[in-house]
């Protein structure tokens, strides 16, 4: 635990409409009780359901800097 995790949106189409798209915005992310849970904040307006299917869209220009030193944070918390 403890290293930076991603962040993006998860972007969620509106029952077949063209363009239609729910947003919701990562802000932070953490594991609990063998879950993933993704805290962020819905657009305006949008809505999500169960069924709904969900893409994500990662922040990769964020990823690349700190993609080199998640791996070895592990390590490191591990050896401590």
């Amino acid at each position: 635990g403890g290293q930076a995790a991603d962040s993006g949106a998860l972007i969620c189409s509106l029952g077949g409409e063209v363009n239609g798209e729910a947003r919701f915005s990562v802000s932070h992310v953490q594991s609990y009780g063998g879950y993933v849970l993704h805290s962020g904040s819905l657009a305006s307006g949008g809505s999500v359901k169960v069924g709904d299917v969900v893409k994500c869209a990662v922040d990769y220009a964020k990823r690349r800097k700190i993609a080199p030193n998640h791996t070895l944070t592990h390590v490191l918390n591990s050896a401590l």
